[in-house]
């Protein structure tokens, strides 16, 4: 009885082993083939396969060695150029075909019109500005000013290329796609670039910003020296305790530099100052009236101190003004063309007129939305009003924004 007893737990082991395989292996049984789940939504890659009209942009794609980040999961913003984009950049930069384009380039290209959230058109402001892969600026422009043959109001990027109305707004797995006509051409100069493409208007100005090399100016995006000075110093401070609260604080990624040009169009000084400008002259007698003209403006004592004029360089016994006040020095800071163009030039970027007047809080009845803003000119400022109202109810104003309370 006793060995019987010890058998029979045993056995019944055995048996419930037996019987847990049976059940395993009826788990094994292959499932019918619609029972998976097989994914079939489209990714930016497909996106770029599936349409012809997007041939060579792929192209460029796959010898960035990209096309398996467009096949992956996230949430991204592309503005892949139609075919007919292409070839005009490439006739534009000299390549026979995208195969000529060196490998390197064509990831920088992929990078440039790609941006890491998605990115809808529906509620663009007037002007919006993101950054891309390379960590530059999309300013994307919706004014009305430009139109396709619909007569529809085109985003147009970096004042280069549109994103195509029929197209836009498309969904895919991860993100959503924007074609646009053109390529997007990495920029790290988009002031500089922008005067370059757009100048026949206020050729005197844009021709003194060259001669001044305050156009070069206008190039600097990020902040190099920062990008150095950063790393001496670790990217996360100690934890803060203010009041009930602890903090931490973060180390800038980058530093950035913006600029806004106030830009005075031929036809004005034309008109202002028919006495120094007429079309009939030649452009070294307009810069030469431009130089005139800011002489007039700094001559006085008081410029002279408030701008350094009147220190002594140490090295050639003169003043600053005594060396550098000459039309050969265009390009010292202290000569008086280059501080008159350097007040032109805002230290930051604003995006749109709405954004130079903090508006928020003022009770316009009694009072117009000012701000003071520096700008290049060293020790200098610049007052920006928002006028909302005029002494006489019959006087309208053409437009709402003023400097330095006079000039529209």
């Amino acid at each position: 009885m006793k060995y019987l007893s010890k058998i029979t737990p045993c056995i019944c082991a055995i048996l419930f082993l037996i019987g847990q395989g049976g059940i395993l292996t009826s788990c094994n049984d292959d499932l019918a083939a619609d029972s998976y789940y097989t994914f079939t939504g489209e990714m930016m890659s497909d996106f770029l396969a599936n349409r012809e009209d997007f041939s060579q942009f792929k192209r460029i794609v796959e010898r960035a060695g990209r096309m398996d980040l467009l096949a992956s999961r996230g949430a991204r913003t592309l503005f892949p150029p139609v075919n007919s984009g292409v070839e005009a950049f490439l006739k534009e930069k000299g390549y026979a075909s995208v195969e000529d384009i060196p490998a390197s380039f064509c990831d920088t290209l992929v990078k440039a019109c790609l941006i890491e959230r998605t990115l809808y058109t529906y509620n663009l402001s007037e002007t919006h500005q993101e950054s891309n892969q390379l960590d530059l600026p999309l300013i994307m422009v919706t004014n009305g000013d430009t139109v396709d043959a619909n007569q529809m109001v085109l985003t147009v990027i970096n004042r280069r290329a549109a994103i195509i109305n029929e197209l836009k707004n498309d969904s895919v797995e991860n993100g959503v796609v924007h074609p646009v006509d053109k390529v997007l051409v990495p920029n790290t100069s988009l002031g500089a670039s922008l005067l370059d493409e757009n100048h026949e208007d206020f050729t005197i100005f844009y021709e003194a910003l060259k001669r001044t090399a305050l156009l070069d100016s206008l190039s600097r995006y990020r902040d190099d020296g920062y990008e150095e000075w950063k790393n001496n110093y670790a990217a996360f401070t100690p934890s803060m305790r203010i009041g009930n609260e602890n903090y931490v604080g973060k180390r800038p990624d980058h530093r950035y530099s913006g600029f806004t040009l106030l830009i005075v169009p031929d036809k004005v000084l034309y008109e202002k100052y028919s006495d120094r400008f007429n079309e009939s002259m030649t452009m070294d007698e307009k810069i030469d009236a431009l130089y005139d003209l800011a002489v007039e403006k700094y001559s006085d004592n008081t410029s002279a101190s408030i701008f350094g004029l009147d220190k002594v360089d140490p090295k050639e016994g003169k003043t600053y003004k005594e060396l550098y006040w000459n039309k050969s020095s265009l390009k010292s800071q202290y000569n008086p063309l280059h501080m008159f163009l350097s007040y032109h030039i805002l230290d930051r970027l604003f995006t749109s007129t709405a954004k130079l007047v903090n508006c928020w809080g003022v009770n316009t009845a009694y009072l117009d939305p000012t701000e003071w803003v520096g700008t290049m000119l060293d020790f200098s400022t610049m007052k920006l009003e928002r006028v909302y109202r005029t002494i006489d109810p019959a006087v309208e104003y053409e437009r709402d924004y003023y400097i330095n309370h006079s000039h529209a």
